[in-house]
């Protein structure tokens, strides 16, 4: 009876350590691969407006659907604050440059999105 005794807690015991094992595999999170990077934004060309109280950068996501990397142009306060979109049409925005006056270069096809936002 003792025997049988301990054999039933060596399963019990065994059963409860297997039973914990697959509880914390289960809880830990999946490995990091190449659909993790393609879900991770590009952010490049920080450009400091000349007042230093705006940058301007941009963006880049992947579209495997469609098969592009499109690139916007963002601003964001030097102080904090939420990004602002400047630039919506095309996929290709890219190299935000700031005249003296913290307005985008006269050439750049942004300047009227940026003077728009009132950067």
């Amino acid at each position: 009876m003792k025997a049988q005794l301990q054999s039933i807690h060596m399963l019990l015991r065994t059963a409860s350590l297997l039973m914990l094992l697959a509880l914390t595999l289960g809880a830990q999170k999946q490995p990091f691969d190449v659909q993790g990077l393609l879900k991770i934004a590009r952010i490049s060309e920080p450009q400091l407006s000349p007042d230093g109280q705006t940058v301007a950068f941009t963006v880049q996501t992947v579209d495997l659907d469609q098969n592009t990397k499109p690139k916007q142009i963002y601003t964001v306060p030097t102080t904090g604050g939420t990004p602002k979109q400047i630039t919506t049409a095309g996929t290709d925005n890219e190299r935000p440059q700031w005249a003296p006056d913290s307005n985008t270069s006269p050439s750049s096809p942004i300047a009227a999105d940026l003077r728009k936002c009132g950067s």
